[in-house]
């Protein structure tokens, strides 16, 4: 497992919920490659999403999503983590060539909502 992305947040309140995305494109290092991806919330997990067949061609645009309540004032690591069954995976480009002259990129985004 491979940590993607993360960002820390200091929630305003404990009983706020913390909502998580991330969205990406990933392609495999060979045709009907399977990936998982893993949502945590420092050490807890938030949510897992499984990705199948992803191709070498075709970039699959893959989102996931989850909430959890804060829980705590403090700063917290919110992280996408990534393992699959293909040697290698790519994120936002191919082995070469970044898609879109590189404009498709990785986004992670942490919501705080009120309660």
């Amino acid at each position: 497992t491979t940590i993607v992305q993360s960002i820390s947040y200091t929630p305003t309140d404990a009983a706020n919920i913390i909502y998580v995305e991330w969205t990406g494109t990933v392609v495999g290092s060979v045709n009907t490659s399977n990936m998982g991806f893993f949502l945590f919330s420092g050490s807890t997990l938030i949510n897992a999403w499984a990705q199948g067949n992803i191709s070498t061609s075709e970039p699959a645009q893959t989102t996931i999503k989850g909430y959890i309540v804060a829980g705590t004032t403090s700063s917290t690591t919110y992280a996408l983590y990534a393992a699959g069954t293909a040697s290698i995976f790519f994120l936002s480009n191919t082995a070469s060539t970044p898609y879109y002259n590189g404009s498709v990129g990785m986004e992670l985004t942490v919501t705080e909502v009120v309660v």
